[in-house]
């Protein structure tokens, strides 16, 4: 006949036996939420671990540009999606702002587009390096261009040239913003083979000009725009994207919180900093900023004589931009 344990003998068993299962089961969780981790950082964010580079991400608050849901290039997946909290805004605003009287302009121009969405050449930097190179007269004379040719992803905007200026601008340029009036007949004038070109549209006309372009068959009417664009633009199909207009949206209404009634919207440089919040790792800024509203010596850009007089019938709030750029 077995003998029973003494009850002290018992109790430690049990103790012991007590400390198996939670270890077993801190195991289990840890293991689980290892997995979790790993499952995060690998597969929605796989191209924003923070570690990745070294020196602190420049973007504070993330806003939505860790959000794997929506991409700031208009896709033709994106026509469809209905799942994420940018969708509202997409399909309730009309231009520049989001879609909704232009789904179906939209859904043709990305037929016409071979490829869509970040190129691969950028997707596979493991640290995405950004300068966004404005247009400012601030940079003549500086000799910024080989500084600015070092970062991994240069974004420049509209026509700003870098032919007779490479010292100062440098001459790289990975992806150029642009509309339907800022657009050179030949981008390889100011861009590269590769460069990649995108259009931010802010009109339904924007759309047709691409769609016409691609097509090529010009139209040569120049209503609704106010400057004629060109009617021939040899730029390559393959390195053509559309911006989604969620990036107006968000740069306008979030990041500088404009007024919906003040019926005014971010420059395209500004477009271009969000871009850049969304894609990048690390985002410097070069370029920006304005001579003071009474300079009327001082040129605005530094590839021509214009000044600060000529922007005041322009639609945007240049004082809240820089005010924010001060506070950054």
């Amino acid at each position: 006949m077995d003998k029973e344990l003494p009850s002290s003998l018992q109790f430690q068993t049990k103790i012991s036996f007590t400390r198996k299962i939670w270890r077993i089961g801190l195991y289990l969780l840890i293991m689980g939420l290892c997995f979790e981790v790993f499952h995060y950082i690998t597969t929605a964010h796989m191209y924003f671990r923070k570690d990745i580079c070294k020196k602190p991400l420049a973007w504070k608050e993330p806003l939505g540009r860790l959000d794997p849901s929506w991409t700031p290039f208009l896709t033709t997946e994106e026509l469809h999606l209905t799942r994420h909290s940018q969708s509202k805004e997409l399909f309730q605003n009309n231009l520049p702002f989001g879609l909704n009287n232009t789904v179906f302009l939209a859904a043709e121009v990305l037929l016409l587009l071979p490829q869509q969405g970040l190129p691969k050449s950028i997707k596979r930097l493991p640290c995405r390096k950004c300068i966004v190179v404005g247009n400012s007269f601030s940079l003549r004379g500086r000799g910024l261009g080989q500084k600015i040719d070092s970062f991994d992803i240069i974004i420049r905007l509209n026509d700003a040239p870098v032919k007779g200026f490479q010292e100062d601008v440098g001459e790289k340029t990975t992806i150029r913003l642009f509309f339907p009036e800022s657009a050179l007949p030949n981008p390889l004038d100011n861009n590269e083979e590769d460069t990649l070109m995108v259009l931010v549209p802010f009109k339904a006309e924007d759309f047709i000009w691409v769609k016409e372009i691609l097509r090529k068959t010009p139209s040569k009417t120049s209503k609704g725009f106010w400057k004629p664009p060109p009617q021939v633009w040899n730029g390559k199909a393959s390195h053509l994207r559309v911006l989604n207009p969620f990036v107006t949206y968000e740069t306008t209404y979030i990041i500088l919180k404009l007024r919906k009634s003040s019926q005014k919207w971010s420059t395209t440089g500004f477009i271009a900093l969000n871009l850049a919040l969304h894609i990048c790792h690390e985002v410097s800024i070069v370029g920006f900023g304005y001579p003071d509203i009474n300079d009327n010596v001082t040129p605005v850009h530094y590839y021509k004589n214009d000044y600060v007089s000529s922007l005041r019938l322009m639609p945007h709030d240049i004082p809240t931009e820089q005010m924010w750029l001060l506070n950054w």
